[in-house]
């Protein structure tokens, strides 16, 4: 069972200083328990929440659902901690897939490279598996997978917008 099963707890990606308009627009869409963090907010729901949160909540550019978050300062453990991951229940061989990441104050420096990291211990998960791997697409792939490394504690996350909400269309709302 992944982090965000067992806690429905999740993650709003926003621009920093917008954490507190964030935190209002996440209450009034059912979002409980919200708590501020850098360019986010922590907020459990139950899926159908989070569902609406990706579709109404304008201030954010993703949900990110946490698979599991581990102490990490190498290169080494960040690929042997997320190749025990079990992919195969949220990825398939016959989609494609794209890892982004975001490190800082971390021994782990280098966030493309963390990410290539994370990409190729998905790989070889699936090659170990199954003898064959996904492909990867890094620019329309089928699922986003998020690494975040702050202050050497790692994150990887499923995100649940597909990409980022700004590549939304303008959508009309009511005004009362």
């Amino acid at each position: 069972m992944f982090e965000y099963q067992e806690k429905n707890r999740y993650f709003a990606q926003t621009q920093r200083g917008l954490e507190s308009i964030v935190r209002s627009e996440l209450e009034e869409l059912g979002a409980e328990d919200c708590s501020e963090a850098f360019c986010g907010v922590h907020f459990t729901a139950p899926k159908a929440i989070m569902y609406k949160i990706n579709y109404c909540a304008r201030t954010i550019t993703r949900v990110l659902a946490p698979l599991g978050s581990f102490r990490c300062d190498t290169e080494n453990f960040l690929y042997q901690k997320s190749r025990k991951i079990e992919w195969n229940q949220i990825l398939s061989l016959d989609k494609t897939f794209a890892v982004f990441a975001n490190v800082s104050n971390s021994k782990i420096t280098h966030s493309k490279f963390a990410g290539y990291k994370v990409k190729d211990a998905i790989a070889d998960y699936f090659r170990e598996k199954t003898g064959d791997r996904p492909n990867v697409d890094p620019k329309k792939p089928d699922s986003w997978i998020s690494l975040n490394i702050h202050k050497d504690i790692a994150t990887v996350s499923l995100d649940t917008s597909g990409g980022s909400l700004h590549r939304r269309s303008y959508r009309r709302t009511s005004v009362e």
